[in-house]
């Protein structure tokens, strides 16, 4: 599939009218309960969070690598992907942007290597366990999902290293994807179901010396290993202007499209009854590195992409 910025603009408009036809906010909708707080603990270590809307994919084989790839939209509706250490004077639109993709991907590496499980069912099984957490199995191993374009309109991709664990948080609450093609893996316990994660924690358990090919800082400084928030690296997707209820959904479709069109309508982001972000702070992390929204009349501001991230394969 060929994606340019005008077939780009042409899904965006159709995304936006589909979308706000279904999934824009019901004052009289039933709301869906509120998942229980995720109280991980992390160990020493580094730990990378991608906040936003992010699609999470396999690196090659036997490279122990992921590709986490999201992409831009055309003004009005574009974004800002800033990155580095977080600290408590984090400015999405003064910090370093990612480039959008141009042959090369830029990579996080570590001189010292976190422990990671053999393989990614595991590594996402365990995160479905007791929080919402999206994935899609591939149905075919011996064609797995894939980016189908990669001069697609705004592409951003990461190299990283497979993590020791994935913690969601802060929940996008009264909101839900519904899978029209079954193509989503059926939680086993129901909380999993409920809550859309607007941010996703790489936690790397005794991992040290975080580089980012990008960042000069940490080829002079790697990021070093520790328990609390001073080790913390973000990548972030944030709209420059409000996040309005068709924009996570529209995001959501974006990014499914960019592996199979099929995906891109049978997996939607549905929001009912003015959902909300709730911080869900888990152990040691401190909760100014969550962009909690501010509420409005008739909407919610969203400072990170609201449809938040979902996982394939393996």
């Amino acid at each position: 599939m060929s994606i340019n910025r005008r077939d780009l603009l042409r899904t965006a408009a159709a995304a936006t009218v589909a979308h706000a036809a279904h999934s824009i906010p019901l004052l009289n909708a039933t709301a869906l309960p509120t998942p229980p707080p995720r109280m991980a603990k992390f160990n020493v270590g580094v730990r990378i969070f991608f906040e936003g809307a992010w699609l999470f994919l396999p690196g090659p084989k036997n490279s122990n690598t992921m590709l986490a790839v999201t992409l831009d939209m055309p003004k009005p509706a574009a974004h800002n992907f800033p990155y580095g250490v977080w600290n408590t004077n984090w400015d999405d639109g003064k910090m370093p942007q990612l480039p959008p993709y141009s042959g090369s991907i830029p990579t996080v590496t570590f001189a010292t290597p976190g422990t990671s499980p053999k393989d990614l069912g595991t590594l996402y099984a365990n995160a479905q366990k007791d929080s919402p957490f999206y994935y899609i199995p591939n149905k075919d191993p011996g064609n797995p999902y894939q980016l189908l374009n990669w001069s697609t309109y705004g592409l951003r991709v990461i190299s990283i290293p497979i993590p020791t664990q994935i913690v969601p948080a802060s929940f996008r609450t009264n909101a839900y994807i519904k899978d029209t093609g079954n193509h989503l893996h059926q939680a086993a316990n129901p909380w999993a179901i409920t809550g859309v994660p607007t941010t996703h924690i790489f936690d790397y358990q005794n991992a040290d010396s975080l580089t980012f090919s990008l960042d000069q800082s940490t080829s002079s400084a790697p990021v070093r290993q520790t328990q609390d928030s001073t080790a913390d690296y973000h990548f972030h997707t944030a709209p420059q202007k409000t996040d309005t209820a068709e924009h996570g959904p529209m995001m959501l479709s974006m990014l499914l499209g960019l592996i199979d069109p099929t995906l891109a309508t049978d997996v939607t982001l549905q929001l009912i009854a003015n959902p909300t972000i709730g911080p869900d702070v888990p152990t040691s992390v401190s909760p100014g590195e969550f962009e909690i929204p501010v509420r409005a009349a008739k909407q919610i501001s969203i400072p990170t992409c609201g449809s938040g991230g979902i996982a394939v394969g393996p």
